[in-house]
């Protein structure tokens, strides 16, 4: 379901009117400070990565479209960030056995060998720079500390998992944001 879908004026229209009358017109993002049509509650997950599986932690929000798809832009980044490093694992050996076994040379085959670690380093730290850079532009940067602390996370990176949702999935646990 795309985003556009979730955040229809039926649905928000929806949203308003199930609302009891005071809370409706209160009903701004949390992110931005708008009140446009379309403004409705969402999850805001974050997932830090350990040896046995990820520790999901779940925030209750009000958002607008605007900042849920730049939240659904940066997981996005970082999947494709995640793909890329597994299409490397296996290009990138490879692409250096084709080298070597092809000319031998010394130098062509250290040219390769460095582009093969370019091709791991490179992502995960554009990656981490680019996470930290549109968080803080999405919630504040002391707002950031707050729930990379509450969450457990000390940064955003390729193995933290970061992203919104419709609603709290079924059967979790969720605290509000605005007490982040």
């Amino acid at each position: 379901m795309s985003a556009d879908a979730l955040f229809s004026d039926a649905v928000a229209r929806a949203v308003l009117a199930d609302a009891p009358a005071a809370h409706a017109e209160h009903l701004c993002c949390r992110f931005c400070g708008s009140d446009a049509a379309g403004t409705r509650e969402c999850c805001l997950r974050v997932a830090e990565r350990h040896a046995v599986g990820r520790t999901w932690t779940n925030f209750r929000a009000v958002c607008c479209r605007r900042c849920y798809r730049r939240g659904v832009t940066l997981e996005r980044a970082r999947l494709a960030a995640t793909a890329w490093l597994w299409a490397w694992a296996v290009a990138g050996p490879a692409l250096l056995v084709i080298v070597v076994q092809a000319s031998g040379a010394p130098l062509d085959t250290a040219a390769v060998a460095a582009a093969v670690v370019v091709g791991f380093v490179a992502p995960v730290l554009l990656y981490r720079a680019f996470a930290a850079r549109r968080m803080a532009a999405l919630l504040g940067t002391d707002r950031d500390a707050r729930l990379r602390r509450r969450a457990g996370v000390t940064g955003w990176g390729v193995t933290t998992a970061f992203g919104f949702r419709p609603a709290v999935p079924p059967r979790e646990m969720s605290a509000p944001l605005d007490g982040v």
